[in-house]
């Protein structure tokens, strides 16, 4: 952005390339935070199912809620990287991985395919 004007037939120029930079990242930086939160959430939402040692989920579906680990293990974080900002939703327990990858319960993958119209339309939002 730059401002002119003419004083004493002269021209002055102001430019706020820096304010405009640092006002996207920040916008980008508040959006990616919270496209991932709303991401968490939606998986804890996923896997909140109650479920017993008998009624457990099958293939293809949610986790269905025994413990509660899991579910209170979902993390959202977001990390500056070189070039931008990226988001992660996960889970740092070893049967996240098992349930996710080896039995066919993809509560992550699946939350995250569930949210990616409402994740593009926050991060593509017109910037005021």
């Amino acid at each position: 952005m730059a401002r002119g004007g003419t004083k004493s037939g002269s021209t002055r120029m102001e430019w706020y390339g820096q304010e405009v930079v640092n006002k996207i990242n920040a916008s980008l930086h508040a959006r990616i935070m919270l496209a991932t939160n709303l991401t968490r959430d939606r998986v804890v939402r996923n896997i909140s199912r109650p479920g017993t040692k008998t009624d457990r989920s099958k293939p293809g579906e949610y986790p269905k809620l025994q413990t509660g680990n899991l579910q209170k293990s979902i993390f959202a974080e977001t990390k500056q990287v070189a070039g931008g900002i990226e988001g992660y939703v996960g889970t740092p327990v070893s049967y996240g991985f098992i349930l996710e990858e080896r039995k066919n319960r993809k509560f992550l993958k699946d939350s995250l395919e569930e949210m990616q119209s409402t994740i593009k339309s926050i991060v593509t939002k017109k910037i005021t």
